[in-house]
């Protein structure tokens, strides 16, 4: 039986192309497929990351025995890298500074970090010995605090950061708090952070800053005197 000819689009049509939606997706509104995007050079920095997701590490020292997922290694010519440690059990990463020097020259070559889906209950502070850091991701883990997560506003490049899956994902005005907490983000949980977010954020801090001076000045507001009898 002859193969039959793929259809001529019509005119004025454009040929469905390989990111072409299909049935199944047509009509509705998809949720961002979070892997996928993960998954983009543009957010790597470096075309190879080196991976080391699912290898059941509890410690990151236990890097120094791993060989990472693909045999990739950092060369010395990098000027950046990516570093995959999702789906582990890490519950720390502060020996991120003592094992960089085995797998990286410097810790300004670090510009994208995967720790999602970890143990992690907090943010360490050894984050900001890597300034170069744009992308970070820590969905999945364990981050309770606000007060965690206003510690990276100290890493001044850092531009995309996931933390869904968290439970301070649950807390109230988590997005509206992380965005002026983080005010040169770009990107939050894979959504980006647009002029009109920025500007209700602004007008949340603002509102909460005042309601924070009225609650310290017995309940009334900043230059209010007290009524006379």
């Amino acid at each position: 039986m002859a193969t039959p000819a793929p259809p001529v689009p019509q005119a004025g049509v454009p040929a469905p192309g390989p990111d072409a939606p299909t049935g199944e997706t047509l009509g509705r509104t998809t949720r961002p497929k979070i892997y996928r995007k993960a998954a983009t050079s543009q957010d790597r920095g470096h075309k190879d990351p080196l991976d080391y997701t699912f290898k059941e590490m509890s410690s990151l020292q236990e890097l120094k025995e791993e060989e990472p997922n693909g045999g990739k290694k950092i060369e010395p010519k990098d000027k950046n890298c990516s570093i995959l440690l999702g789906n582990n059990r890490l519950e720390s990463i502060s020996d991120l500074m003592d094992i960089h020097t085995h797998i990286m020259e410097s810790p300004e070559q670090l510009q994208w970090l995967d720790v999602a889906h970890n143990e992690l209950t907090t943010v360490d502070p050894i984050l900001l010995k890597f300034p170069n850091i744009t992308v970070l991701y820590l969905h999945g883990n364990k981050i309770a605090s606000l007060k965690e997560v206003d510690k990276l506003a100290k890493l001044p490049n850092l531009k995309k950061l996931s933390l869904h899956g968290n439970p301070v994902e649950e807390l109230p005005n988590y997005r509206l708090h992380v965005s002026t907490s983080i005010p040169h983000l770009q990107m939050l949980d894979f959504i980006n952070i647009t002029k009109v977010d920025r500007d209700k954020a602004g007008t949340w801090k603002q509102l909460a800053q005042q309601k924070a001076a009225q609650l310290a000045n017995g309940g009334k507001a900043p230059g209010q005197k007290k009524a006379a009898y």
